[in-house]
């Protein structure tokens, strides 16, 4: 995963870089799915706005990281609410409740999350994405330059999931 407008920085990097170790303010983001008509679990990969919220996120236990909004579709409930390329995503929920998301594997937070109509997440903007392909890969970090630049069009379709 190579991205020219990303750099890499080690995890033990991150206490250096300024701005990075400071507590960022923590957001809600309340998104509602666009009605279609479609089943939400069955989303297709390469259309993110006919049936979802219109982000993708990184990390999981599986992966020794957080949650990480990966991708933001420009013009998407997401990207209207304001959730940002770089968010950590700390509580997800629904009308019945939210649950933290420190040790939920990647696939039951996106199904969670693929089969809500409506979402709260609760995120802090700490503009990092964690990177690690393989187990036996150490953890590394691409921070994120700004945010005008990470809108992605519905063309952009270069996601593992689209939710």
């Amino acid at each position: 995963m190579t991205d020219s407008s990303m750099s890499t920085t080690s995890s033990n990097d991150l206490n250096s870089h300024h701005g990075i170790h400071q507590v960022k303010r923590l957001r809600t983001i309340k998104l509602t799915r666009p009605h279609t008509g479609t089943n939400h679990a069955n989303l297709t990969i390469g259309h993110p706005l006919i049936s979802s919220f219109g982000f993708s996120l990184r990390g999981g236990r599986e992966f020794g990281t957080g949650f990480f909004i990966s991708n933001v579709y420009k013009g998407s409930e997401a990207d209207m609410k304001g959730l940002k390329v770089g968010d950590q995503i700390i509580r997800v929920g629904n009308s019945t409740g939210s649950y933290r998301v420190d040790d939920a594997v990647h696939k039951e937070l996106s199904q969670f999350i693929a089969s809500q109509n409506r979402l709260i997440l609760k995120v802090r903007g700490v503009g990092i994405l964690p990177v690690k392909e393989r187990a036996s890969d150490p953890l590394t970090w691409h921070v994120v330059p700004s945010p005008s630049s990470l809108a992605f069009t519905q063309d952009d379709s270069q996601t593992a999931r689209d939710i």
